[in-house]
């Protein structure tokens, strides 16, 4: 199935700490394992019942699920402490892909193409996926027409625009479209290359072990700015949106309290579960 030489190895990361989240994510990921070698959650939390989970986790799934914790000298700081882990991401002949926690459907279809394409193009810092609901790609797919608009708006061409990113309304809406269409309308040819070093969200990436053993891991505390804009402009090598794997990030902090007022994560349920009739299968929310 993959065109990659046997010893590359597939490691899926993600900066982990919310359960009502991970219970979507993880059997995604886990239904990948005839092509993910280990997933690794990295500990960024201090939410003594959501470590608890993960540690369920990595007991149930030994040897495939693992966790990685903040070593001496590192402590939790929210978004600002998840650069510390990048340390551990360096391993030659090896493809990482992150998603974040609330990543909540993912094209397991696809995922080989997205590992097949970040092995045949090192000339990009990072790999993107087709992340639905981030400002950036929501505005590439609007001006492609894959996406038409939203309550009568469009998301803008940056990381943080008032719509795509700020707007509640605007986010549910993109969501209910989202869930009326199955994950490959949204899928694209081929790739969409930042050539400007733009600056786009990094709910879900991939990137070269062998590469980021250059700087030894080492990643600015704003991890966002550091891989999207910093890194890339400064080695001139600029990171690019993969079309053909698409994936549904739920919400930013912008977003989440309007989002999480609706059925809009118990439809994903529905959809990673659909053995249940009322989206309410697989590990009970939180």
């Amino acid at each position: 199935m993959l065109e990659i030489p046997v010893n590359v190895r597939v490691v899926v990361v993600t900066p982990a700490g919310r359960r009502r989240y991970l219970e979507l994510l993880v059997p995604q990921v886990l239904a990948l394992r005839p092509i993910v070698d280990e997933y690794v959650l990295w500990v960024n939390t201090e939410n003594k019942e959501d470590i608890e989970y993960m540690k369920s986790l990595e007991q149930q799934y030994k040897g495939f699920i693992r966790l990685e914790r903040f070593k001496e000298g590192q402590s939790f700081n929210n978004n600002l402490s998840i650069h510390y882990f990048f340390k551990n991401c360096c391993d030659p002949n090896t493809i990482y892909v992150r998603f974040d926690d609330d990543i909540v459907q993912i094209d397991k279809e696809n995922f080989y193409k997205l590992v097949q394409f970040r092995y045949k193009n090192p000339e990009y810092f990072l790999v993107y996926g087709n992340i639905l609901n981030n400002c950036m790609v929501t505005h590439v797919q609007q001006k492609m027409g894959i996406i038409p608009k939203i309550n009568n708006m469009l998301a803008e061409y940056e990381c943080a625009g008032s719509v795509g990113w700020g707007n509640s309304d605007f986010a549910e809406g993109l969501h209910r479209y989202i869930l009326k269409n199955s994950l490959d309308k949204f899928r694209f040819s081929g790739k969409w290359i930042l050539t400007q070093y733009e600056r786009v969200s990094i709910n879900c990436i991939s990137w070269r072990g062998e590469e980021f053993k250059l700087f030894d891991g080492n990643v600015g505390r704003d991890e966002e700015a550091w891989l999207s804009v910093e890194k890339p402009k400064e080695i001139q090598r600029p990171n690019c949106i993969f079309g053909e794997f698409v994936c549904v990030h739920y919400a930013f902090h912008t977003q989440r309290e309007r989002i999480d007022s609706t059925d809009i994560l118990s439809q994903y349920h529905g959809r990673v579960f659909p053995e249940s009739a009322d989206g309410n299968s697989g590990p009970a929310s939180k």
